[in-house]
């Protein structure tokens, strides 16, 4: 079935704003008598009304009179928790609007974390509908558009939402915010709520014009120390679905996990949920990037060191352990930790002591390691590049990231969300959409460089819309995204791609055809010899990327460079 929307059709909704404005008097109702009795907000005398129909107009006069007296910023929460309860929806929030984002601030049913989310760009496809409407709005079931409360609703933090509708928020043409319901169930919204949450967001959005910082309720004091809370992870494919079950089973043990998967999935994502969602989500969360470490001050950098421990030591440093503790750490790229340093980490596994370099006395530490990597650690222990011992003990609890061309649909809904974001910070600052041939070839890409690979694409396709674009919102259209030598690389059959090993054969340029004779690839020789080398070098490295799986550092190695000479090669070169 196609996605549908279904608006308000009752012509009385039209009117609620206006009747409204003439009934409550925001400079005189907090002075009147004639309030909700006590513990009884608005939403609930809907309820004692009529549930899931008429619902009451006097009792939504009473409950904006409640909002409008001082103390109404607390009673937001009851009056969201009455609503909720009133339509059966899962999570009811309330967004204001505040510049080009809408920041969530107040919700009934969400984690407690979700209001530390980021402002929701207007950009955000259901939310802009709901500003392009002119009532409520029922998405329907199938509707593809990312919901901007997947992964935070609070009785199933893992759960996809299939059920949302919402209204925007207005007082005389101005956008104050907007309302927004969601379930899990299929279907759980239908018709008969669209007279009444018009009316309740009539009345709402007279309470918010009426005294706007009324409505702020008290900000929650963030634990100190604590991670900010990752934002929701978008797919509904199977694969991706059947890994976020996995995370919700480990992330609560005090387990240590691997995290495989090819570069670019998301790994990092995935750690930050597991520790989001575990008993120690107030502490601390600490990355180190192993394959980022200097040789020479690995050791420093992970047991941290003492004054004189070695040559400019002046002053002790704690390591990425100490500044874990009571919480986690993440190693990234743990396939590239040294030798020598493997067997220093699995003691700290083992016993919980660290040794800072220098020091006379061992340190007790409590931390939860988490460990990722592009590489198969397996095949790395035959091959006696990774100690056997130490594998077995970061492996209490494997999870393999799918790569995006597993994923199906959800490249889809990726890039909604990417654009989401990314649409604020470009010149334009217009939304940004998919136009359809551009949707066709993002589902065809295989996309090697996985999610990360798409996000750079769309962040150029994204500029490039942005500037054709002369009014209202950006298309992406295909030939956007194949702007660029990477892009037209990947969209391409070539040898990048293949899976064997790079051997000098294969990086020796093809000969020279004779004089006279052009090559069959090109119609005219380049004349610029320092462009011919930067292309050849281009040619080089994108295939030991493409057979490196997108890994910098395997790519270096492939080609037999300082992996900082590569990066420096690829930004001159406008690969990175």
């Amino acid at each position: 079935m196609a996605a549908q929307t279904r608006r308000a059709s009752h012509p009385e909704a039209a009117e609620v704003g206006p009747t409204t404005a003439a009934v409550v008097d925001p400079t005189t109702a907090g002075g009147r008598g004639d309030h909700a009795p006590a513990g009884l907000s608005c939403a609930a005398c809907l309820v004692q009304a009529h549930p899931m129909t008429a619902l009451g107009l006097e009792a939504l006069l009473r409950g904006a009179r409640a909002l409008c007296r001082p103390g109404g910023g607390e009673r937001v929460r009851e009056v969201l928790d009455e609503l909720r309860r009133a339509t059966g929806a899962d999570a009811s929030v309330l967004l204001r609007a505040h510049g080009p984002s809408l920041r969530p601030q107040a919700a009934s049913g969400l984690l407690p974390a979700a209001l530390d989310e980021p402002d929701q760009a207007r950009a955000q496809p259901r939310l802009t509908a709901l500003l392009a409407g002119d009532g409520p709005l029922i998405f329907a079931d199938d509707d593809p558009r990312p919901d901007p409360w997947d992964g935070l609703l609070a009785d199933a933090p893992s759960g996809q939402i299939h059920s949302c509708m919402g209204c925007a928020l207005r007082f005389e043409g101005r956008e104050l915010g907007v309302l927004t319901l969601d379930a899990l169930t299929p279907g759980r919204f239908d018709e008969r709520l669209l007279a009444p949450i018009a009316a309740f967001s009539a009345i709402l959005s007279l309470a918010l014009q009426a005294d706007p910082d009324a409505l702020v309720p008290a900000p929650r004091p963030a634990p100190p120390g604590r991670a900010p809370r990752p934002g929701a992870l978008v797919g509904r494919s199977e694969v991706f679905a059947a890994l976020l079950r996995e995370v919700e089973l480990v992330a609560p043990t005090h387990l240590p996990v691997l995290i495989l998967g090819e570069t670019g999935t998301g790994k990092e994502r995935i750690a930050e949920h597991l520790h989001a969602r575990s008993q120690r989500r107030d502490g601390p969360l600490i990355r180190l990037n192993c394959a980022t470490l200097p040789s020479t001050l690995a050791e420093a950098e992970l047991f941290g060191h003492v004054p004189g421990a070695f040559t400019g030591a002046r002053r002790s440093r704690r390591g990425a352990f100490e500044l874990a503790e009571g919480g986690s750490l993440l190693l990234d790229e743990i396939g590239e930790l040294p030798l020598e340093l493997q067997a220093k980490l699995l003691r700290v596994l083992q016993s919980g002591e660290l040794w800072p370099l220098g020091a006379e006395q061992p340190k007790l530490v409590d931390v939860r390691v988490l460990a990722a990597t592009h590489r198969d650690l397996g095949a790395e222990v035959e091959a006696g590049r990774f100690r056997a011992d130490l594998f077995h003990r970061l492996a209490g609890y494997s999870l393999h990231v799918p790569p995006l061309r597993e994923r199906g649909a959800d490249v889809l809904a990726l890039a909604e969300d990417i654009l989401t974001r990314v649409a604020p910070l470009l010149p334009s600052a217009r939304p940004i959409r998919l136009g359809a041939a551009a949707q066709a070839e993002l589902l065809a890409r295989p996309w090697p460089g996985n999610v990360r690979e798409l996000e750079h694409a769309l962040t150029r396709a994204g500029l490039l819309a942005g500037a054709d674009a002369r009014e209202g919102v950006a298309i992406i259209e295909a030939a956007h995204l194949g702007g660029s030598l990477a892009a037209r690389a990947v969209a391409a059959p070539s040898p990048l791609l293949s899976p064997s090993p790079l051997s000098p054969s294969s990086l020796s340029p093809s000969p020279a055809p004779p004089i006279g004779h052009p090559r069959d690839d090109a119609d005219v020789l380049p004349t610029d010899l320092n462009a011919a080398v930067d292309d050849y070098r281009r040619h080089l490295i994108l295939r030991a990327l493409g057979q490196s799986q997108g890994n910098w550092a395997e790519a270096a190695r492939r080609l037999g460079v300082d992996r900082s000479n590569l990066h420096r090669l690829g930004r001159r070169l406008g690969l990175r």
